[in-house]
């Protein structure tokens, strides 16, 4: 019996030690999922070349406000790179691949009457593939804005499978003299 009490006394305290053990689990480094993409300057034309860099950095901001995207510094770019080809099969993969960028975003920029024609393509570097491309017009130069605006939702619900809020309006009333008005602007206040 006493032998029983023994090694009963020996498990239990083999037991109790093995359960308080504490776990620890030691992480030395961050881990980023969000996508790296690349969003050089717009190819222009004579008409569009005073748009092509706004509407390239409004692009840049409406991915990066996802929350998803990391946009890399054109420092970062390849080191040969001198800019987007009008013609998107020499686009250089291999030099790419060597960046920090996932994905690339190409765009021509041209005027067509008096409307703006954006042609946006998205390419899956590691791929070497346009995963996206979509081509949307604007009436006015006015509307520009809303060409990035547009794409960046598209390649939103193309990579995350959510759709992008980059064209929302946001719709608020403002004092203008005594009275009231209802004003509408872009998501990120450009427009109102």
């Amino acid at each position: 019996m006493k032998f029983r009490l023994i090694i009963l006394a020996m498990v239990l305290s083999v037991v109790s030690t093995w359960t308080s053990a504490q776990v620890v689990i030691k992480s030395d480094g961050n881990i980023d999922n969000r996508f790296q993409i690349a969003t050089p300057p717009f190819l222009t034309d004579a008409t569009t070349l005073r748009y092509g860099t706004a509407l390239a950095d409004i692009l840049a901001r409406d991915f990066e406000f996802q929350g998803e995207f990391v946009i890399v510094p054109s420092s970062e770019y390849p080191a040969r790179f001198r800019g987007l080809s009008s013609d998107f099969g020499k686009i250089n993969f291999e030099n790419w691949r060597n960046s920090k960028s996932e994905h690339l975003v190409h765009t021509t920029l041209h005027q067509e009457g008096a409307a703006m024609v954006a042609e946006f393509r998205l390419f899956d570097i590691l791929v070497s593939q346009q995963v996206v491309g979509k081509r949307f017009s604007a009436k006015t130069t006015k509307d520009a804005r809303l060409l990035s605006h547009l794409f960046a939702d598209e390649g939103v619900r193309f990579l995350t499978g959510v759709a992008g809020i980059a064209s929302s309006e946001i719709a608020f009333s403002g004092a203008k003299g005594k009275v009231k008005e209802i004003y509408i602007g872009d998501y990120d206040g450009g427009t109102v």
